[in-house]
Protein backbone atom coordinates (compact mmCIF):
# COMPACT_ATOMS: atom_id res chain seq x y z
CA UNK A 1 0.00 0.00 0.00
CA UNK A 2 2.75 2.43 0.61
CA UNK A 3 4.20 2.03 -2.80
CA UNK A 4 0.82 2.55 -4.09
CA UNK A 5 1.01 5.75 -2.11
CA UNK A 6 4.02 7.01 -3.16
CA UNK A 7 2.75 6.10 -6.84
CA UNK A 8 -0.24 8.30 -6.34
CA UNK A 9 1.90 11.10 -5.04
CA UNK A 10 4.07 11.07 -7.94
CA UNK A 11 1.56 11.31 -10.29
CA UNK A 12 -0.93 13.92 -9.01
CA UNK A 13 2.46 15.84 -7.59
CA UNK A 14 4.41 15.68 -10.84
CA UNK A 15 2.08 14.62 -13.55
CA UNK A 16 3.69 11.57 -13.89
CA UNK A 17 0.75 9.38 -16.41
CA UNK A 18 3.28 6.64 -16.86
CA UNK A 19 3.09 5.20 -13.73
CA UNK A 20 -0.55 4.49 -13.92
CA UNK A 21 -0.26 0.81 -15.61
CA UNK A 22 2.11 0.50 -12.74
CA UNK A 23 -0.33 1.69 -9.99
CA UNK A 24 -3.06 -0.73 -11.04
CA UNK A 25 -1.11 -3.32 -10.58
CA UNK A 26 0.02 -2.47 -6.97
CA UNK A 27 -3.43 -1.11 -6.04
CA UNK A 28 -5.54 -3.95 -7.95
CA UNK A 29 -4.05 -7.01 -8.79
CA UNK A 30 -0.97 -7.30 -6.20
CA UNK A 31 -3.55 -6.85 -3.00
CA UNK A 32 -5.95 -9.50 -4.54
CA UNK A 33 -3.18 -12.29 -4.85
CA UNK A 34 -2.15 -11.43 -0.84
CA UNK A 35 -5.30 -11.73 0.33
CA UNK A 36 -5.51 -15.34 -2.04
CA UNK A 37 -8.39 -14.12 -4.43
CA UNK A 38 -11.43 -12.41 -5.19
CA UNK A 39 -12.81 -10.53 -1.90
CA UNK A 40 -16.61 -11.36 -1.64
CA UNK A 41 -18.68 -8.10 -1.64
CA UNK A 42 -22.31 -8.49 -0.01
CA UNK A 43 -25.41 -9.30 -1.75
CA UNK A 44 -27.06 -5.78 -2.57
CA UNK A 45 -31.03 -6.93 -1.28
CA UNK A 46 -28.84 -7.84 1.69
CA UNK A 47 -26.74 -4.43 1.86
CA UNK A 48 -30.29 -2.31 1.41
CA UNK A 49 -31.47 -4.44 4.65
CA UNK A 50 -29.36 -3.72 6.99
CA UNK A 51 -28.69 0.24 5.47
CA UNK A 52 -32.18 0.30 6.29
CA UNK A 53 -32.17 -1.11 9.68
CA UNK A 54 -28.94 1.03 10.49
CA UNK A 55 -30.68 4.00 9.25
CA UNK A 56 -33.79 3.37 11.27
CA UNK A 57 -31.43 2.87 14.43
CA UNK A 58 -30.00 6.35 13.75
CA UNK A 59 -33.46 7.86 13.25
CA UNK A 60 -34.64 6.49 16.20
CA UNK A 61 -31.42 7.38 18.61
CA UNK A 62 -32.06 11.11 17.14
CA UNK A 63 -35.79 11.29 17.99
CA UNK A 64 -34.54 10.24 21.70
CA UNK A 65 -32.14 12.31 21.97
CA UNK A 66 -33.73 15.10 20.85
CA UNK A 67 -36.17 14.58 23.63
CA UNK A 68 -33.90 14.02 25.99
CA UNK A 69 -32.10 17.37 25.06
CA UNK A 70 -34.37 19.50 27.72
CA UNK A 71 -33.39 17.52 30.30
CA UNK A 72 -29.68 16.48 29.82
CA UNK A 73 -26.44 17.03 28.02
CA UNK A 74 -25.93 13.60 26.52
CA UNK A 75 -25.42 14.29 22.49
CA UNK A 76 -27.05 11.54 19.72
CA UNK A 77 -23.40 9.97 19.58
CA UNK A 78 -22.43 9.02 23.33
CA UNK A 79 -26.18 8.11 24.03
CA UNK A 80 -25.62 4.75 23.33
CA UNK A 81 -22.36 4.60 25.76
CA UNK A 82 -23.50 6.63 28.33
CA UNK A 83 -26.02 5.26 31.15
CA UNK A 84 -28.74 6.63 29.92
CA UNK A 85 -30.03 4.45 27.42
CA UNK A 86 -30.02 1.28 30.27
CA UNK A 87 -31.83 3.81 32.70
CA UNK A 88 -34.58 3.69 30.08
CA UNK A 89 -34.46 0.42 29.19
CA UNK A 90 -34.86 -0.85 33.37
CA UNK A 91 -37.34 2.34 33.54
CA UNK A 92 -39.72 1.18 30.67
CA UNK A 93 -39.33 -2.59 30.51
CA UNK A 94 -39.51 -3.29 34.38
CA UNK A 95 -43.23 -2.56 34.53
CA UNK A 96 -44.07 -4.30 31.16
CA UNK A 97 -42.04 -7.55 32.90
CA UNK A 98 -44.19 -6.82 35.82
CA UNK A 99 -47.95 -7.02 33.95
CA UNK A 100 -48.29 -3.19 34.59
CA UNK A 101 -48.60 -1.50 31.03
CA UNK A 102 -50.55 1.66 32.73
CA UNK A 103 -46.91 2.54 33.94
CA UNK A 104 -45.11 3.17 31.33
CA UNK A 105 -47.32 6.20 30.47
CA UNK A 106 -45.82 7.72 33.57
Amino acid sequence: MTVGDMMNNQINSNQEWSLLPDMAVTSAVYPAFVTNGFVAFPSFPAFLGKYSTMSKSRRLCTELQTHLRLSSSVSCRTLVTSSYSELLYGKLLKPLMGGEPEAVAE
